[in-house]
């Protein structure tokens, strides 16, 4: 090889390295994304296009803790961007617990099987917690949490005669997960039975909307969808006035009766709420609430009211104490934590002949939501507008 003929090589091989050394030092230099990277984007105006793309085309090292979502949710991050993030977040973590192609893959431990908890629950009036819970049934079937079906909530309606620590029956019935319809009246009363039998509350659960309805309102962001879901009756009727009476806010469920029945005054459930996304399972738990029934010929069943201001489910600040004054009528409920949103429930005692639901509730009455979030039925809001209902003979 004459000495044109390498140098020539030489030149070829230095232009080479300095081509790619600045594109392999701006990838080095990249930093993975973070949750102030997203409030960032969100205040500079970008859209919400935009910063999905930045997050799918990008590292992430991001914080889905139940604060860090909130704050998110706070800093005016759009409810599609937070789904964005958990869904790369839990796609990271899966990633980095993924065995080698070589190791044999473990199945998951039925959650069925999980320990208990040795720490008692705090007490709540209408309820008794016990120090340690016994193992759930082994032949009920619950959805594992590491599957997909885990996160949406179950509760299974046990057979009669099923008692926590008995032996396993042979199967359960899974109640359908029910939404509540949000309304609001100028009735007040400290009693769901005055309220079920006032006149204006009929009228306004009749012109109410469901909350699938306001959700698509809500999410197409525009003022022609704010107001085409108030025209349909939405609670959120008055979100654009800057009037602030006093009203009473009801959830509802439609209907005079559940179509399932408990085989017994005092039933028993398995209820698992454990992979439902947004949900922190240590500040909720379930319980059972009478439904009072508004009177023919159009029947509601009513599930809880909560006084507050007409215009309050506008805000999307986590500062709405709505259920420090929550009005139901919780029936005395036995509860037995098996580990983190798995529970087995019965009633502490027989129920009477009526209507009744499971609901899930914040351990704190003084936990604070964003009130657009429960008009929206999305994050904790969706878990305090959820319902299983049932009947008593």
């Amino acid at each position: 090889m004459n000495k044109r003929m390498i140098r020539t090589l030489f030149v070829a091989v230095v232009s080479t390295v300095l081509a790619l050394t600045p594109a392999t030092n701006a990838q080095q230099s990249t930093k993975p994304l973070t949750n102030g990277d997203i409030i960032n984007m969100t205040k500079g105006g970008l859209a919400e296009s935009t910063i999905l793309a930045v997050i799918r085309a990008n590292r992430s090292n991001f914080d889905v803790s139940p604060n860090a979502l909130i704050a998110l949710k706070s800093a005016g991050v759009s409810q599609n961007v937070i789904s964005e993030v958990v869904t790369t977040a839990s796609s990271n973590d899966q990633k980095s617990i993924t065995p080698a192609a070589s190791a044999p893959a473990t199945p998951a431990a039925p959650a069925a099987q999980v320990g208990p908890t040795p720490n008692a629950e705090p007490s709540v009036p209408g309820k008794v917690s016990t120090d340690s819970a016994t193992s759930l049934p082994s032949s009920q079937t619950l959805p594992s949490e590491s599957s997909a079906q885990s996160k949406e909530p179950s509760v299974i309606l046990l057979p009669a005669g099923s008692q926590a620590g008995t032996k396993a029956p042979p199967s359960g019935i899974a109640l359908p997960l029910e939404k509540t319809q949000l309304s609001q009246t100028k009735t007040k009363s400290s009693s769901l039975g005055h309220l079920a039998n006032d006149s204006a509350t009929t009228q306004a659960l009749e012109s109410g909307v469901n909350t699938a309805v306001w959700e698509g309102a809500a999410h197409s962001g525009s003022l022609p969808g704010e107001v085409a879901a108030s025209q349909t009756g939405s609670i959120l009727s008055s979100v654009m006035s800057h009037r602030k009476s006093a009203v009473t806010y009801l959830w509802a469920v439609t209907g005079p009766n559940s179509p399932l029945h408990a085989p017994s005054n005092q039933p028993s459930f398995v209820v698992n709420f454990a992979g439902w996304m947004y949900v922190s399972v240590d500040e909720f738990e379930p319980v059972i609430v009478k439904l009072t029934p508004t009177p023919p010929p159009t029947v509601w069943r009513l599930v809880g009211a909560s006084q507050g201001k007409e215009n309050e489910f506008s805000s999307s600040a986590v500062d709405w104490q709505g259920f420090s004054h929550f009005l139901q009528d919780q029936a005395p409920t036995q509860i037995k934590k098996v580990s983190p949103g798995l529970f087995e429930v019965s009633a502490q005692a027989p129920l009477e002949a009526g209507e009744y639901g499971i609901v899930l509730r914040p351990l704190s009455k003084t936990m604070k939501f964003s009130a657009a979030d429960i008009a929206r039925n999305q994050g904790n809001g969706k878990v305090f507008n959820s319902v299983w209902t049932f009947d008593v003979k």
